[in-house]
């Protein structure tokens, strides 16, 4: 994120493609962009609606003394019951503390998503009533003295009793949410409403903020831990398939088939936790095979871009995932055989070794297509293959390189991935633990 802000405020690039952008412009009488704009302009005024947010509005006050500094808590944080006072927080995993929302942090994301809404209306529509609006929201979070908020994360992510008050180093990541604000202030700097001299002091603020994530405790912690990853993980194309038998990782480029699902993964972490830190992680897995979206090699293109891109536009209704999901569609049309009426899988040959394969995952979906009786004998039969799995497929905690599920197989016949974790046993684990915790 340190790397993006840098960029962003020196206006050296950008998130969003610009020349994508004008042309979706002209096009939006299309269908396939009617709909969304209309969508568009429907949120934007929900915003027009509402007051803009402040972090003078949360009810408590960081250790500073200084409301302006921006406060929140550790999502899964609770008070100890065993205390009287209930210090220290103690840690409750996968269950989100409400009083969350009491402080900045959810604010903070309705700033930032508000202000790229309205944003985006004033550039598609050329209304600057949403530019005023975007314009009046930036001021009171950033600009304004009474309003705005300390260029730090100093208090971000706390848990009370420990640390002396102060945010951790995982605080950082709650300042996410500028990233993709930041591209929809670009847009606004055509609008009239956002002057010369805002652009100016945002400018200021952000650089600012980039002094303290670069000199900061967190900040230094937070990079430490990210040159770690880095260092492990040269290049970001490779995704992890599999465990080898050695104990080592197997990773993959695109077009592997596989390449698609360690993203999925992470975005239905995000879903489930609804956890900022899973959707940057997501964020950051899935742009790398974009490119795949063009290969027309296999039918697995299904697997690779909607298990990516699909989860992600599902998680986000950002349209750039959609596009590259509908381009994927076209792609894949292409294998499409007029004589037989379907699409080919693939382009060496099906040999017809296999019967029928059905995962816990797709039984689930199966129990939402027929009758009760039906519907009972399909949950029955999953919540068994979950049950063994869950009983006697998990390795120990930080073993087996952080996959999930042991003992899968890939390809028997060749003798390849035999009895070892692989990403799609994972992605389909995730994917039938969601479905069934919707279903009770």
């Amino acid at each position: 994120m340190t790397l993006l802000l840098v960029s962003q405020m020196a206006g050296a690039q950008s998130i969003w493609d610009r020349a994508h952008l004008a042309r979706v412009k002209e096009s939006l009488v299309m269908p396939a962009y009617a709909t969304a704009y209309q969508r568009l302009l429907a949120d934007a005024d929900d915003c027009m609606r509402q007051e803009p947010l402040s972090v003078m509005m949360k009810e408590q006050t960081a250790v500073s003394g200084d409301k302006h500094d921006y406060l929140s808590l550790s999502r899964y944080f609770w008070p100890d019951t065993t205390k009287a006072d209930g210090l220290p927080y103690v840690s409750r995993d996968g269950v989100s503390n409400p009083e969350l929302e009491k402080l900045d942090r959810v604010r903070l994301q309705k700033m930032a998503t508000g202000v790229t809404t309205l944003s985006l209306a004033w550039f598609f529509s050329g209304d600057e009533r949403y530019a005023a609006k975007a314009t009046e929201w930036l001021r009171v979070w950033f600009l304004n003295k009474a309003t705005r908020m300390n260029p730090n994360l100093n208090y971000a992510q706390i848990v009370p009793g420990l640390y002396d008050g102060k945010g951790r180093c995982y605080g950082v990541i709650d300042g996410y949410s500028f990233v993709e604000m930041l591209d929809a202030v670009q847009l606004l700097e055509g609008s009239k409403a956002f002057t010369r001299r805002d652009a100016k002091a945002l400018k200021t603020w952000f650089s600012d903020f980039l002094h303290w994530m670069l000199t900061s405790e967190q900040g230094i912690e937070e990079g430490r831990q990210l040159n770690q990853i880095r260092q492990e993980r040269k290049d970001w194309s490779l995704m992890p398939r599999s465990v080898e038998r050695d104990g080592s990782l197997r990773m993959v480029h695109q077009p592997d088939w596989c390449c698609g699902f360690f993203a999925g993964e992470l975005w239905q972490m995000y879903q489930y936790s609804h956890d900022a830190f899973w959707r940057e992680q997501a964020v950051s897995n899935t742009w790398p095979i974009e490119r795949v979206k063009l290969n027309g090699s296999s039918h697995d293109l299904g697997f690779m871009v909607y298990d990516s891109f699909g989860k992600a536009w599902e998680q986000t209704g950002e349209q750039s995932y959609r596009d590259v999901v509908v381009e994927a569609a076209r792609t894949l049309v292409t294998r499409f055989d007029e004589r037989v009426g379907c699409i080919r899988s693939w382009s060496w040959g099906t040999p017809g070794r296999w019967q029928y394969a059905v995962i816990a995952s797709a039984l689930y979906e199966l129990a939402t297509y027929v009758s009760d009786a039906e519907a009972a004998t399909y949950r029955e039969a999953a919540d068994k293959m979950v049950g063994a799995l869950e009983t006697s497929y998990q390795p120990e905690p930080h073993a087996a390189q952080g996959f999930l599920l042991l003992h899968s197989t890939g390809n028997y016949p060749a003798k390849d991935e035999i009895d070892v974790p692989i990403n799609y046993a994972d992605y389909y684990y995730l994917e039938a633990l969601l479905r069934r915790a919707t279903m009770r």
